[in-house]
């Protein structure tokens, strides 16, 4: 699915048509009726109301909106609730939600807050261990984003800055619930709202047999020896956000994981292994090959039985039976416990996964698989995983670095300090002809990195956008674990070819987060260039009307929010970045020496303040402000 274009629900290569998840389905009647609720009433046109959303991961969609009606209006008239709804399509994999229509009221809140919560015809979860706290409305962290997110770009589109209630609805709901799993596992009271991708992928078993098949000849065909295989998304995400090794480098094998080591038994394989969540894998300690709930569901006697294995008493093991979930199952446990009971799943799980493939056609395989958790992440692997692991990555990274290390190219732009007008030619060139934009933050278009281009960059607003987690702290062990972790993500981008800016305030080579990632991305293998920005500290200077040095003077900067006596006894001028919170200290010192000097706060930005000498600096500086001092002859 390409991700430039809105995408349709057209028939996938076996000839089985997509549909949508009830996720999106709320996403969008949440959408349609901010939409309405912010533009004062609904559109004239309902015959062929369409919303479009982006789903999770990224591409737009566009969805029929059912139906339409505005729910409340105040004693004034204003419009202040709506409610819209959108009919789920399973495609040509059909479920009990199949057809279901799910309603989305949205009302106005006066703070700046989204609220989201399910009412008839959803289910409320009643026992832990699930993904959302007891209490709780079923509605799934994903679809939840996706809500959020839809909302948030909405409310900042109008200027609302106010929040939303979101109220989500199936009607029938209810009584649907009991043909699902959702009782015997603690959510009551209706169906839950689900999706991962927002797309249902339909297969019927033997197109899913055969893609893995093919999947499995392609990988091999590809040169790799050792193959890793996933049931689905949890295992691809966290082997993305584990290692960095993307979708297109495992096998999807769904539920099949007998029929995956026989296919790839049969087609020559050296190695297997799995990776998958302790909910579905734990299903292969009891030499069970397909982990379909209707295939078999006896997660909790299994783990009983490692339990009893690993020594726990029969107390302890009985206690497990009465779980919910494997999540609920191993909060139960002490650390110690959890160790030990894993440790004894994955013996099992090593010998039936052996038995397995010594079964199979073909030269004898070795197979290994990774469980892990979504509250305690990696829980262990069994005696061939590290290795099988270790060896498929390093197939990877030469094959990366074959194809796409003259394909992928990084861009460290720097916006300068604030006014967009200051931005350079090449900076508002590069970012256009760039396919992703990356800011260091949460939300890169909430950064003022992306403020500023968007004030020079037509049409910003439409690229894809990714935030990148770079935190403000000096422990250096904690920076040093977000800035790998930043550049293996920024690695998975590049490996797919794309050309990629990383937005940075000033210049990216002063005090710049963008350098964190620059020469790791390098060492990777794959271009990285700086394209130079206008630095704070010139745009202050001309700010105040003051040159920096003349003749013979030197020019030093100093971070002022780091002990910096040394950087004071310095001579010549000196430009204190970032004085922020340090402002008091660095102008009582400066005044106590006699020096000369100003100040600027927020340089090109609104609020910007310009402090002509020493004693007019407050106290009160924000982050983004520069002092500059002179020695008293100068």
């Amino acid at each position: 699915m390409e991700k430039d274009r809105v995408i349709r629900m057209e028939k996938n290569k076996k000839g089985l048509r997509r549909g949508w998840t009830t996720g999106t389905c709320a996403q969008a009647a949440a959408a349609a009726a901010a939409e309405a609720l912010l533009a004062g009433g609904l559109p004239r046109d309902r015959e062929s109301w369409t919303v479009t959303v982006r789903l999770p991961e990224g591409q737009p969609f566009a969805l029929p909106v059912r139906s339409g009606t505005e729910a409340e209006r105040d004693d004034k008239g204003r419009l202040t609730s709506v409610t819209c709804a959108v009919k789920k399509n399973s495609g040509d994999d059909p479920d009990v939600t199949d057809g279901v229509t799910v309603y989305a009221t949205v009302s106005l809140l006066p703070e700046d807050r989204i609220e989201i919560d399910g009412g008839a015809g959803i289910g409320r979860v009643t026992k832990a261990g699930l993904a959302q706290p007891v209490g709780s409305a079923a509605i799934n962290p994903v679809p939840r984003e996706m809500i959020r997110r839809e909302l948030v770009r909405l409310k900042e589109a109008a200027g609302w800055e106010g929040g939303f209630r979101v109220l989500v609805e199936i009607p029938g709901g209810e009584e649907l619930a009991k043909r699902t799993f959702n009782p015997r596992i603690g959510i009551v009271g209706g169906l839950s709202i689900l999706g991962t991708s927002g797309i249902v992928e339909p297969m019927s078993e033997k197109a899913l047999i055969d893609t893995i098949e093919v999947e499995i000849k392609v990988k091999l065909a590809e040169g790799r020896r050792c193959l890793i295989a996933a049931p689905g998304n949890y295992g691809l995400d966290f082997l993305r956000e584990k290692w960095g090794i993307l979708p297109r480098d495992t096998v999807k094998c769904s539920n099949y994981i007998g029929e995956t080591i026989d296919l790839a038994a049969e087609q020559g394989a050296e190695g297997l292994l799995f990776v998958g969540h302790i909910g579905k894998l734990v299903k292969i300690a009891g030499g069970i090959m397909n982990t379909h709930s209707r295939q078999g569901d006896c997660r909790m006697e299994l783990l009983a039985a490692a339990a009893l294995r690993a020594g726990l008493p029969g107390k302890r093991a009985a206690a497990l039976l009465d779980c919910n979930t494997t999540e609920d199952a191993l909060q139960s446990l002490s650390a110690e416990e959890r160790g030990k009971v894993t440790a004894s799943l994955l013996e099992k799980i090593h010998a039936y996964l052996k038995i397995r493939a010594g079964s199979s056609a073909g030269p004898r395989m070795r197979t290994g698989a990774i469980l892990f958790s979504n509250v305690y992440g990696l829980l262990g692997m069994t005696r061939y995983g590290e290795e099988l692991l270790e060896e498929s990555r390093k197939k990877m990274t030469q094959r990366y670095r074959r194809e796409t290390a003259m394909e992928g190219i990084l861009y460290g732009v720097g916006v300068g300090p604030g006014n967009p007008e200051l931005m350079t030619l090449q900076a508002v060139r590069v970012i256009r002809e760039c396919d992703l934009i990356l800011a260091p933050g949460k939300e890169p278009r909430e950064t003022v990195a992306w403020k500023i281009a968007a004030g020079a960059v037509p049409g910003l607003e439409e690229k894809e956008a990714l935030g990148i987690h770079m935190p403000m702290t000096r422990d250096p062990k904690t920076r040093q674990e977000a800035h790998e972790a930043a550049a293996e993500r920024i690695l998975q981008e590049l490996a797919k070819g794309r050309r990629t800016a990383f937005l940075t305030l000033g210049d990216p080579c002063i005090y710049s987060t963008y350098l964190y990632v620059h020469k790791r991305v390098q060492d990777a293998g794959y271009r990285a260039e700086i394209i130079s920005g206008i630095p704070s500290f010139i745009a202050a200077a001309a700010a105040v009307g003051e040159g920096l040095v003349e003749n013979d003077q030197m020019l030093h900067l100093v971070p002022a929010s780091y002990p910096a006596d040394e950087g004071m006894d310095l001579p010549g001028t000196r430009v204190l970045m970032k004085a922020g919170k340090a402002a008091a200290q660095v102008r009582d010192e400066l005044l106590a020496r006699k020096e000369k000097g100003w100040a600027v706060e927020r340089c090109g930005m609104e609020g910007e303040r310009i402090f002509h000498s020493l004693d007019e600096i407050p106290d009160d500086l924000s982050y983004y402000s520069i002092i500059v001092a002179k020695e008293a002859g100068e």
